[in-house]
């Protein structure tokens, strides 16, 4: 109603929730998550989404991690990332994904694998260093 009434310039930037079963809301503020130089958020430019990005690794605003894609038409099992995975630290299965913590010379370094290859790549935001950690765990 809020937005209908006063317009979407005049809603504050938090995500809200609402436990309608214990009657508790909650608010976090995002104003400060939001990137001024991020493309998506700012720019309104979804080079992924409409096919233009060009690269194989972008950094994801304000996560301290990049996604990386995997090459066209490879296909990937999950059970057999998990294996791969398993000698290098903690993994973790689930439909859809494999979850993993694994050494780097950087520390250590989460991996989100789904089954498109695609691959969510935390602790760091240099696509080059997720790629080199993609590449050497995962594989192309």
């Amino acid at each position: 109603l809020r937005l209908i009434v006063e317009g979407a310039d005049r809603l504050p930037i938090r995500l809200e929730s609402f436990d309608a079963w214990e009657g508790v809301g909650r608010a976090i503020d995002m104003a400060s998550a939001r990137d001024p130089a991020c493309r998506c958020c700012v720019g309104r430019m979804f080079d992924w989404l409409d096919g233009s990005a060009g690269a194989e690794a972008l950094a994801l605003c304000g996560r301290n991690s990049v996604q990386v894609m995997a090459r066209a038409g490879r296909a990937y099992v999950l059970d057999t990332v998990a294996q791969r995975l398993r000698p290098f630290g903690r993994v973790e299965s689930a439909d859809g994904l494999v979850r993993a913590v694994v050494p780097t010379d950087r520390g250590e370094i989460g991996l989100s694998v789904f089954a498109d290859g695609r691959a969510i790549i935390e602790g760091t935001s240099d696509p080059a260093v997720a790629q080199a950690v993609y590449d050497r765990y995962i594989g192309r």
